[in-house]
């Protein structure tokens, strides 16, 4: 389908409409934000992390594990962290490239 329309908007997004869903694909549309992350440098990927964050919050609590780790990640700072804040970041990695299905996506 074609749509004629002009728009000016940051991080406009278009879905392909799919039969049989609501639209409302949380879990894809949080899967992409993360995938977006892994390219940014550090100090912009939080803004991805929060955007998967928010998506995955759409779900009535089906998610809260991962929207859990995605808040610990996005709370931690992108520089200088200890031992524990690191140890913490690289926890929450590996749980959300296991819930996403990236293995290695990030290091």
């Amino acid at each position: 389908m074609h749509f004629g329309v002009s728009v000016s908007l940051c991080k406009l997004q278009v879905h392909p409409v799919v039969g049989g869903t609501t639209g409302n694909d949380g879990f894809s549309w949080a899967k992409a934000a993360w995938q977006q992350g892994a390219s940014a440098n550090s100090a912009h990927q939080g803004a991805y992390w929060t955007e998967a964050e928010n998506d995955l919050k759409t779900n009535d609590g089906t998610y809260a594990t991962a929207v859990s780790h995605l808040a610990q990640l996005i709370s931690l700072p992108d520089a200088n962290q200890t031992a524990a804040q690191n140890y913490a970041y690289h926890h929450d990695i590996a749980a959300l490239n296991a819930f996403f299905g990236t293995p290695g996506l990030y290091s």
